[in-house]
């Protein structure tokens, strides 16, 4: 407002001072008079202009670039078309064939500047050996860093930056270099040694391997506990330092282990240093309690724990409304057993039988219990029942209903006793017939398009068998039409099944290859019972054809339960042989030679279906002979026992051995065969499998694993 004041009052002057003479002084209400007003406001707008709008143009502008020169930095006015020179600042520089120059412009203003001067550049700093530069820009006042690749160190300044030197620009700080990170010779170990540099110089990356020492034959070998290699590699302060604690060097033994009700699988031993490892097994009927392997570890002992076999023993099932084979008071761990319900009951899932195994005292999975089935008495209201009157059901059971007069069947007229105590499918209703309904007409082993539960006078369905079955006439398919009054015109016909077709054939407890709902003339089938299941002619499988019509020939038998057939290798039956055996059979059990047999030799087919006594077992038999001046001291016949290295030692006089036997033997995973062994001095070694019993005065030195005999 204080400007606007001073400006007013400068107009005011000028006209009094141009007021001439005889000129009246007019008062600001005559100015106001029309005459005046035009003339007032052209003072007024006169007035109020800037300064430069009457011809001047103010200070240039400030630039960072560059300065005004020295005759242009005292002005305050400028007039129009004056024009101003700039010089750069120093680290800017000329853009060539752009003039440093500001030419004030008829409306009294400067222009935008252009940019006529540009930083200079420090040049790029060289490359950086081992390293890498990083610029982002080489102008004045811009910065660069510096790192070095893995393995070394930066020695230096990790940044430099383009500043003013005198006239020029330069980098303030040189290139750096990078070092090599050195490691100390890594520490030496006691009772051992370690492989590297041959100057005992190392460097990151570098590598040493540690060993033990080798010791005289017969004195306990060092074990290298920890890591065999360690490596040069970075720490704080970019300082070089070893991957980790060099190993240690001491002789390591762990004792011989035994498991009782066991056997080792792997690492027999007899003696065990650093990192040996035994794999346990537990004898049949026991289970193992804890880690089936233990290795031997720097503070000489096994780890984990030692294992231990526990006898497994599940008590006799009892089991309601079913059958368990085999059935024995009771079970060890391993053992599994069938359980199968009576007639009309079922398991709770529905199945008709399961298998359990007795797994560490217990029977996995849990026993179900058998449920007979029993499916509620239904009724159909306006209807009743033309077959199945009950009134209790069970399993399979059928109710066929018909409607009473003047009502018609919605839903299927048979419905059948399911494992789950419902009836399938759901139980039909009887509704009213009317003159314009009809009900969905009854048509087994076919299809009705569209189906719904009931249809006006005038709809259409088109009825299809299914594959393999054709109507009376022949024809596939045939389409019928609603009349009312539950009346479908023409009649509905029904599917029978192709004459060249014959149905997969009922063959419980056995196998059908290959399986298929159905078959044409000409095809071929085997039927094979299951195990301990044989045909009636004895034979586990037979070969049937379809001859159309349904008909197999020959006809299709029933696979029988039988007891399991004691004859195996190296046992047979002596007596009462047969293809296969049902309950009250009686065998008698031989052994081949040089076989033994252990158990009753007279057995019989039980009700269980298991053979009572337990079927005996034959183990292979070994003649042993030792003599002292070709007069046998012993010749004896043993059971099979196997040693895999033993020392045979006499007490006086001169000793040979001879073993004899026929037959396989086998050890751990070898397989090795007997055959008559030349004499063998004393004091030589018997190698694996060769097997010896000796009597006083001889005894049998084991240098491995075995069974010393008396």
């Amino acid at each position: 407002m204080s400007s606007n004041r001073r400006w007013l009052g400068a107009a005011h002057a000028q006209c009094e001072a141009g007021r001439g003479p005889g000129m009246p002084r007019l008062s600001a209400m005559e100015l106001l008079r029309p005459s005046w007003a035009s003339r007032v406001s052209a003072l007024l707008v006169l007035a109020l202009l800037p300064r430069g709008a009457l011809g001047n143009c103010g200070a240039p502008p400030r630039l960072i670039s560059a300065e005004l020169q020295d005759e242009f930095k005292t002005q305050t006015d400028f007039a129009v078309g004056t024009t101003v020179r700039y010089s750069c600042r120093s680290g800017y520089q000329r853009v060539p064939g752009v003039p440093p120059t500001l030419t004030c412009e008829r409306d009294s203003v400067w222009p935008e500047p252009k940019e006529f001067c540009q930083r200079k550049s420090c040049g790029h700093p060289g490359d950086l050996e081992n390293g890498k530069v990083h610029i982002t820009d080489l102008l004045f006042g811009s910065s660069i860093t510096f790192s070095c690749d893995e393995g070394f160190r930066l020695i230096g300044s990790r940044t430099s930056q383009c500043v003013i030197d005198g006239t020029r620009v330069t980098w303030d700080h040189q290139i750096p270099f990078c070092e090599k990170i050195p490691c100390r010779p890594p520490p030496e170990i006691e009772n051992g040694r370690y492989t590297g540099d041959p100057n005992n110089e190392y460097a990151y990356g570098a590598t040493v391997i540690y060993s033990c020492d080798t010791v005289p034959r017969g004195t306990p070998s060092f074990s290298l506990i920890g890591e065999a290699t360690i490596h040069c590699t970075v720490g704080e302060a970019q300082n070089g330092i070893w991957s980790g604690e060099p190993p240690e060097c001491k002789v390591v033994k762990c004792s011989n282990v035994e498991v009782e009700n066991g056997r080792k699988l792997s690492g027999f031993g007899p003696s065990y240093t650093y990192q040996d490892a035994i794999t346990f097994g537990c004898d049949a009927g026991y289970f193992l309690v804890g880690r089936n392997v233990i290795k031997c570890h720097a503070n000489n002992s096994w780890s984990p724990a030692i294992p231990q076999c526990e006898r497994g023993i599940c008590s006799a099932l009892v089991f309601p409304h079913g059958k368990v084979l085999p059935s024995e008071p009771q079970y060890f761990d391993g053992d599994s057993v069938t359980l199968t319900c009576d007639a009309n009951y079922f398991l709770l899932n529905g199945a008709k039988s399961m298998t359990v195994h007795c797994k560490k005292n217990t029977w996995d999975p849990p026993v179900q219990t058998c449920q007979m089935v029993k499916c509620s008495n239904v009724e159909v209201e306006n209807g009743r029942k033309l077959s199945g009157f009950g009134p209790s059901y069970t399993y399979q059971d059928a109710i066929t209903f018909g409607c009473n007069a003047g009502y018609f069947l919605v839903g299927r007229n048979e419905i059948k006793c399911q494992a789950n105590n419902s009836w399938s499918p759901a139980i039909p209703t009887c509704e009213e017939i009317t003159p314009t309904v009809c009900g969905t007409p009854q048509f087994s082993n076919g299809q009705i398009l569209p189906s719904k539960p009931r249809y006006v006078t005038g709809d259409r369905i088109t009825l299809t068998c299914e594959a393999n079955y054709v109507l009376f006439d022949g024809a596939k398919s045939m389409t019928v039409h609603c009349k009312g009054n539950n009346v479908w015109d023409p009649p509905v016909q029904t599917c029978q099944i192709t004459p060249s077709v014959c149905s997969a054939p009922a063959f419980p407890n056995g196998n059908i290859l290959p399986s298929k709902p159905q078959y044409v003339t000409g095809d071929g089938i085997t039927l094979t019972c299951e195990t301990n299941y044989v045909l009636l002619d004895g034979e586990k499988s037979m070969t049937v054809h379809c001859k159309g019509n349904n008909v197999w020939d020959p006809p299709v038998q029933t696979c029988l339960h039988v007891c399991p057939d004691p004859v195996s290798t190296h046992r047979n039956v002596k007596s009462g042989a047969k293809h296969h055996y049902v309950v009250g059979d009686n065998v008698t059990i031989e052994c081949s030679t040089v076989y033994t047999l252990h158990g009753e030799p007279n057995i019989q087919c039980t009700g269980e279906l298991q053979w009572k006594p337990a079927i005996p077992e034959c183990s292979l038999s070994l003649y042993i002979k030792i003599s002292i001046g070709g007069k046998y001291l012993i010749n004896t016949k043993r059971d099979a026992v196997t040693l895999v290295l033993f020392h045979v030692t006499p007490k006086s006089g001169p000793l040979t051995t001879t073993a004899s036997s026929s037959g396989t033997l086998q050890i751990g995973a070898k397989v090795c065969t007997i055959s008559t062994l030349a004499a063998i001095s004393i004091g030589c070694f018997l190698h694996c499998p060769l097997l010896a019993f000796v009597s006083p005065p001889f005894w049998v030195r084991s240098l491995g694993l075995g069974l010393l005999l008396p």
